[in-house]
This record gives structure tokens, sequence and C-alpha cells, in this order.
């Protein structure tokens, strides 16, 4: 898909991203994931439901630091997949 650009001799790079695509790929996601989310929270038994609550509840706090949002951003997507 063009993401990574290879050279002979040269080490794999990640190719640049341009603000057009970054609003393409995001407009996508908008579209895919609440429906995606709906669709699990529908099938997970309600102690998951309750965990994925209490895990999105974390991310309005104004106080996480950037490790704190990737743990949280994690464990809510872990979450969906459990």
């Amino acid at each position: 898909e063009g993401l990574v650009i290879t050279e002979p001799g040269r080490s794999a790079r990640v190719a640049p991203l341009y603000l057009e695509d970054l609003q393409g790929i995001y407009r996508l996601r908008r579209g895919l994931e609440p429906e995606l989310a709906a669709r699990s929270c529908a099938v997970i038994a309600d102690a998951e439901l309750d965990r994925l609550q209490a895990v999105a509840a974390g991310f309005g706090d104004p106080h996480h630091t950037i490790q704190t949002v990737y743990d949280t951003h994690h464990d809510f997507h872990a979450a969906l997949l459990a």
C-alpha cells in the first residue's frame, strides 16, 4: 500500500504520511469503529461491558500522562477483543 519504502542496500523506512491521508484514515475509522464496538458490546458478558465502561471513563481525565493515555487506549481495545 505504499506505507513502507524499500531501496536496495538500504534499510526499509516508513513512507511520509500526509494530512489528507490521515484524514481519510480517520474518516474510515469513524465510519467503522462505532458499529464494530456496538456489535462487540451486544455479545459480551455484562462484566466485560462494565470493564469497558470503566476503562472508557478514564479517557476524559485531563491529568493523564502520555503513557497513561496509551495504556488506557490499549486496555480499552484489549477489552473489546476479549
